[in-house]
């Protein structure tokens, strides 16, 4: 085992691990900031309008907003891996599985995995009900949504599993030595850190919050079972690719010119579904890979303890 038992005593207290997370996120918003405004002035020599004319603009420009979003992450991942350098002087391939090279075959194996399931439901749900499904295909606008979502997506959710199925996974397993810690603190730090979500005031707190603990558990638990987070990325890449850009719903956190919008979304219906696809998942993933389950019952050996 290497991810979660690579990680050395240097500045391992909770402090430091919260010092990463908050001046990376605090970095990648002032520098987003900043190259917002300076793409603000070059808009506003162009055709005069002001700061609340801009924003505005931006609201009713998916793509454009879309891209502001997903670039966000982009700065905050290099803000991440820079620090955790200088604090830990742990490597990016480190955090992601405990060794110095990443897994890129198990990334495609859990895009493959997950965006075929994705699709399989997707496709059952259209056929239980099609009148929910509105056809909203624009051929220029969904060609700029197909590249920024290809490009950045990957991007993003690369950079969310790198945070808490990578950094903190491992925090919470260096602190507690048992995995079972690092798989449930994690996920409940990730689905707190949605609650901010549209989707959340729209449908509910209480099922969307179960709705993204069932998410987070799911990569958390993949991630622990592989000894690494390359599935768990390849899987979310999936989930937010295809959602972007298969099919927008109200009140979702980020509104695209997707093939499909549908009339007719119901968490728990959703929620239900995902249930029964992650389960599918594991089992599939389990027999792939050979995985032993009771591996979630040893106790985690930090780097300087296994060379004792």
């Amino acid at each position: 085992m290497n991810h979660l038992e690579c990680v050395t005593p240097k500045r391992n207290n909770w402090w430091w691990y919260l010092l990463t997370v908050v001046g990376s996120f605090l970095a990648s918003v002032i520098i987003g900031r900043i190259l917002l405004s300076v793409y603000y002035l070059y808009v506003h020599i162009r055709t005069g309008c002001n700061w609340h004319e801009f924003l505005a603009g931006l609201k009713t420009n998916n793509n454009l907003l879309l891209f502001i979003e997903l670039f966000v992450f982009a700065i905050l991942l290099v803000c991440m891996i820079v620090l955790i350098k200088v604090i830990h002087g742990r490597k990016w391939t480190e955090v992601i599985n405990g060794t110095n090279h990443v897994r890129w075959s198990r990334f495609f194996h859990g895009f493959a995995f997950w965006g075929g399931l994705m699709l399989v439901g997707s496709l059952i749900d259209y056929l239980i009900d099609p009148n929910s499904f509105v056809w909203q295909f624009n051929l220029g606008k969904f060609i700029l949504l197909f590249f920024i979502s290809i490009i950045l997506v990957p991007i993003q959710t690369s950079c969310e599993e790198f945070i808490f199925r990578g950094y903190l996974t491992q925090g919470f397993a260096s602190w507690t030595k048992n995995r079972w810690c690092a798989l449930i603190f994690p996920s409940l730090l990730f689905a707190l850190g949605h609650l901010f979500n549209p989707e959340c005031a729209g449908y509910g707190y209480g099922i969307m919050l179960a709705s993204y603990i069932l998410t987070a558990l799911t990569f958390g638990l993949i991630t622990i079972l592989d000894d690494g987070a390359e599935l768990a990325m390849g899987a979310h890449t999936a989930n937010n690719l295809l959602t972007f850009l298969l099919i927008d719903y109200k009140d979702s956190v980020i509104p695209t010119n997707s093939l499909f919008y549908t009339t007719h979304f119901d968490p728990h219906e959703s929620f239900i579904s995902s249930l029964i696809l992650t389960i599918i998942l594991i089992i599939t993933m389990s027999r792939v890979y050979k995985w032993k389950f009771n591996v979630l019952n040893k106790k985690v050996a930090i780097k300087e303890e296994r060379e004792l």
